[in-house]
């Protein structure tokens, strides 16, 4: 099996997973006057990542919201979650009329320990740390279970629904 099928065959397994969908644990935690998000982006706040919520940003429309989910397995402390505050900064200056939503997702070794042998037989034969770990973060994402920041999404959400939001060259991501 190559590892374009490997991933498809993780997408497809945390797809049919038992989880909640992203949009229903975050509503769940959000007043309900706030509007749901349709779209999910695993956000590590790094550049692929940035770069998958800069095309979304471009193909959504306008008022709909996009979550970014960053997955953190050291308490919320990891470098990557770090650059997810960091992107998400980025994304709203870049893109000042979108609902980003920034979905902390934090997960403990314990959990990924217990989905690591059904992890490993769906990245088969791919079986790698970086595997395990990209992996693990997919399939923590896709329980749909994070948590918001209430006072920072109250403080950008106004500015965000009552601004047009412009989907030209101009609006996407500065290097």
């Amino acid at each position: 099996m190559a590892r374009p099928a490997a991933a498809c065959h993780l997408t497809a397994a945390a797809s049919s997973a038992p989880h909640s969908q992203s949009a229903t644990a975050v509503k769940a935690a959000a007043p309900s006057h706030w509007p749901t998000a349709e779209l999910g982006v695993l956000f590590s706040g790094g550049v692929d990542s940035m770069v998958v919520a800069a095309i979304a940003h471009r193909h959504c429309p306008p008022r709909q919201v996009i979550d970014l989910l960053t997955v953190c397995f050291d308490g919320g402390r990891s470098p990557d979650r770090a650059a997810a505050i960091d992107g998400l900064a980025e994304l709203r200056d870049a893109c000042p009329g979108r609902l980003w939503r920034l979905v902390f997702v934090d997960a403990t070794l314990a959990q990924v320990d217990a989905v690591a042998p059904h992890l490993a037989a769906v990245l088969h034969p791919s079986d790698t740390v970086m595997d395990l770990n990209i992996g693990a973060a997919i399939w923590m994402a896709a329980r749909g279970e994070g948590w918001i920041d209430a006072a920072d999404l109250t403080a950008h959400w106004p500015a965000a629904t009552a601004s047009h939001c412009s989907t030209d060259a101009s609006s996407a991501p500065r290097s």
